[in-house]
């Protein structure tokens, strides 16, 4: 029998992206990106649509035509796979073409964990996390708008979010389609094989907030580098350094564009980047990397 939690606490609000995963890798060779810092989550979104916006927040732009959810009051695990299921409906749509300059399911998988990701950053002192909100008019969130709403590859979050509204919070769908991401991606590395039970961890409950002024200047600096990771995970969300170097792990899927971040590249490459693997942390150790100054304040390898 299969039975979803309630959440206790916002804290770890993400939890599902600690899991490990130490699966046989596959290169595809000599495509050796240079990398990013290594606080920046992949910012996948080729446009910067930010500008374009008429509301700052998420609980604003993705609209229920019914009856939305602040709190989510229950979750069964059918409802679970339902919205998993609505989730992958658009992920097939997304060409399946992997070059290494192309490759749509990578970044529209890595722009949703990015969405979950500055969305969970902002937690400090009990205040932020997971809730649903983050300042898309902050330059730190460019190209997020497009998997949540305006379309990414010609698809966003909005569409399956719409389908399910009136269950789910706008906070746990984010989590949810995090995790959604993750096992698409994991499959791609597996051949198919289901590995992975995120489902069985997920816990519901969390509130989604229409708006998050206290959030800036709360997301990490990659120029920082493990000053950041040590500021943001380990002393404002309490997360050990392994942990952290797990939650690290989300860098497997998708990229960094200039016009989203300023920094550019595959953090392994490009087939690899749409499979939920540990070839992020064995690219970090086992290529030759070089830094790359890309403009003021930005620097990479």
């Amino acid at each position: 029998m299969c039975k979803l939690s309630l959440l206790p606490t916002a804290l770890l609000a993400v939890a599902m992206l600690l899991h490990g995963c130490d699966s046989d890798t596959e290169s595809d060779g000599p495509q050796n990106f240079l990398s990013t810092s290594t606080t920046s989550f992949g910012d996948s979104s080729p446009d910067n649509l930010n500008g374009s916006l008429t509301s700052q927040w998420p609980a604003s732009i993705m609209e229920c035509p019914g009856t939305s959810v602040q709190t989510t009051p229950s979750l069964s695990c059918s409802q679970y796979d339902a919205i998993v299921n609505t989730i992958r409906s658009i992920y097939l749509q997304l060409d399946t073409v992997c070059t290494a300059t192309n490759c749509p399911q990578a970044d529209w998988a890595g722009c949703v964990l990015r969405v979950a990701g500055h969305d969970l950053m902002d937690y400090a002192n009990g205040q932020g996390g997971s809730d649903g909100c983050l300042d898309l008019f902050d330059a730190d969130n460019a190209g997020l708008p497009e998997c949540l709403h305006s379309g990414h590859h010609g698809f966003s979050l909005l569409d399956a979010y719409q389908r399910h509204c009136s269950e789910i919070s706008l906070a746990d769908f984010i989590v949810l389609a995090a995790e959604a991401v993750i096992t698409f991606s994991r499959e791609y590395a597996t051949g198919g094989t289901v590995d992975m039970d995120l489902r069985s961890n997920f816990r519901y409950g969390r509130t989604t907030a229409a708006t998050c002024t206290f959030a800036e200047g709360r997301l990490p600096n990659p120029e920082d580098s493990c000053t950041a990771v040590e500021d943001t995970f380990v002393h404002r969300m309490g997360l050990s350094w392994r942990q952290a170097a797990a939650l690290m792990g989300v860098h497997s899927i998708g990229r960094a564009r200039t016009e989203n971040s300023g920094y550019d590249g595959w953090w392994s490459d490009a087939v690899n980047s749409r499979k939920f693997n540990n070839n992020y942390y064995a690219s970090i150790v086992g290529k030759g990397w070089m830094p790359e100054n890309l403009g003021p304040n930005k620097n990479q390898w």
